[in-house]
């Protein structure tokens, strides 16, 4: 089972204004909290110092924040974290989001492997969820099925999509495609996070200096495309284009830099309620309320990310014409409606 006929006709409601560029995505940093310890995220290596302890915003200065964002206009929530499930409040929170815009979570998957009561209250809000595949993981190259099996049930009971992240790291360049594989077994999408030293000091860059691609990956890279490019042609469900695979290689050697879009349209709250223009960048120490206050928001917060930040995010990838980014976005359609 895939998304549900509610869901698929509240994408197709928000997706135009989305990929016109009429509305834009917020990611809502609930916590830093998290219950897993992946070695190339700063929210692992932070605790010795209690840095991920920092003050969260109650619910109700959440919701105030969502008003705000709902005038910009922002028509996609993602709640983020850190785990975001850590948070005590998500479901109502969720809930309150619901009616105004798409909401989206990134997840680890521990509270549905775990069954959290949570789960019939949370899921029904969302409309799309992404879960790391770090926690399916039996091995290098297979997949705990007991686990799989309980997530894919669960996410089809609610109707709900199934999509993993998957972190590229040095060490993970040659086994990944035979994880992919695997998932794609399940019926399942995967979509493809990259990790890189290059954005200098900030929340989320963990040990990515020692596990970060570099120049003498390029081979491995090429070859792990041409892998992940077979499976597609196979069946399984990449949301990644051929194009932003054959550019990570690229992207390690220096030879291919994306144009930044991080600012009103892909911008990131953090647990303090401040405002980072992207996930990776550091915070710009404004709150939603001073950058709607502004004479030029935009402007405002592009002038706070560091000028020699550079990253392939899949959410940061753009062709370089409005047409080309149109037709892509089309062609993926049945993908994501299936």
């Amino acid at each position: 089972m895939t998304l549900s006929r509610a869901r698929k006709l509240r994408l197709l409601k928000f997706a135009p204004g989305l990929i016109l560029g009429r509305s834009g995505t917020t990611g809502l940093m609930l916590t830093r909290r998290c219950n897993m310890s992946c070695p190339y995220c700063a929210v692992a290596t932070s605790r010795a110092s209690n840095s991920h302890l920092e003050e969260e915003l109650p619910v109700e200065r959440w919701k105030e924040i969502i008003d705000q964002l709902y005038t910009i206009p922002i028509r996609h929530a993602v709640l983020t974290g850190g785990e975001p499930t850590l948070y005590a409040d998500i479901c109502e929170l969720a809930r309150y989001a619901h009616p105004r815009m798409l909401v989206s979570m990134v997840s680890n998957a521990k509270f549905l492997i775990q069954r959290d009561p949570m789960v019939p209250k949370l899921l029904p809000t969302l409309d799309m969820i992404s879960l790391s595949g770090d926690i399916f993981l039996a091995d290098d190259t297979s997949l705990d099925h007991v686990s799989m099996d309980i997530v894919s049930k669960t996410l089809d009971e609610f109707g709900l999509n199934k999509e993993a992240i998957l972190t590229i790291t040095n060490a993970a360049i040659d086994t990944l495609p035979d994880i992919v594989e695997q998932f794609g077994k399940y019926g399942w999408a995967v979509r493809f996070s990259l990790v890189h030293p290059e954005c200098g000091d900030n929340p989320f860059r963990g040990n990515g200096q020692n596990l970060a691609a570099g120049p003498e990956d390029f081979a491995r890279l090429k070859n792990m495309a041409t892998r992940l490019e077979s499976l597609r042609k196979n069946g399984v469900l990449l949301l990644d284009t051929r194009e932003f695979l054959v550019g990570i290689a690229k992207f390690v050697t220096g030879e291919l830099t994306n144009p930044c879009p991080a600012g009103l349209r892909t911008m990131e709250i953090t647990p303090d309620g401040t405002v980072q223009a992207c996930q990776d960048s550091p915070t710009t120490g404004l709150t939603v309320t001073e950058i709607m206050n502004a004479r030029s928001p935009k402007t405002l917060v592009r002038k706070k990310i560091p000028t020699n930040c550079r990253c392939h995010y899949t959410h940061y990838y753009r062709h370089k014409s409005f047409l080309q980014r149109l037709t892509t976005a089309i062609a993926r359609l049945p993908e994501i409606l299936r």
